[in-house]
């Protein structure tokens, strides 16, 4: 199973990366008391993220309910985020989160284009109760995902996908989902403006 968080690394200088990541969870990987152990990640090379794990070994991954910056992570602009130290590893913590957890890299491959690395959990924060996501989060999670690939999806598919969505968000989205599929639009919209001035005007 992948659970779809936000991950924060640093690098050597102390700068903190804010960036969406899928954790991979095992049903042995979660204790009896319902505990993240541990969980395997899997990060691309050239990333941010895969060189300041191999060059830390640690950072935090979050449990978020805020769709929209879970969007602006993946697609690059998390904008301003609030963090507090974290307590047993050289990392931030997101304050916005619902749940966040520490971990070392335990054992790691790092010979593929994206690394094989199994983290230890080291430390858990709960911050405050999950009350689930709506249809519309959901929506603009899909839509993010496809958005991560605009140069590899054809245009019209990811319009037919909008045109799909759309009707979820506009029947239960609220003030901070909308204000995510906004961002996401404009993000396409920005992506094949560019891929059609590179083109010579042709879309």
């Amino acid at each position: 199973m992948i659970v779809e968080g936000v991950l924060t690394t640093r690098d050597f200088d102390g700068r903190t990366n804010v960036a969406a990541m899928g954790v991979l969870m095992e049903e042995s990987s979660v204790g009896s008391n319902g505990i993240w152990c541990t969980f395997r990640l899997r990060p691309f090379e050239g990333s941010r993220t895969f060189a300041n794990l191999r060059e830390s070994g640690c950072g935090v991954f979050h449990l978020v309910d805020d769709v929209e910056l879970l969007a602006r992570a993946a697609l690059g602009d998390p904008g301003n985020v609030t963090t507090e130290p974290a307590e047993t590893i050289d990392g931030r913590t997101l304050t916005a989160c619902v749940r966040a957890f520490e971990f070392v890299v335990e054992s790691a491959d790092w010979s593929q284009p994206r690394a094989n690395l199994l983290c230890k959990v080291t430390r858990t924060h709960r911050r405050r109760d999950w009350i689930g996501w709506n249809r519309a989060q959901h929506a603009v999670l899909e839509l993010t995902i496809s958005a991560t690939r605009v140069s590899m999806i054809e245009r019209e598919m990811i319009e037919d996908q909008i045109r799909q969505l759309t009707p979820l968000v506009e029947k239960t989205a609220g003030p901070r989902e909308s204000a995510a599929w906004r961002f996401v639009l404009g993000f396409l919209e920005t992506a094949w403006s560019k891929e059609t001035s590179h083109s010579g005007g042709k879309p």
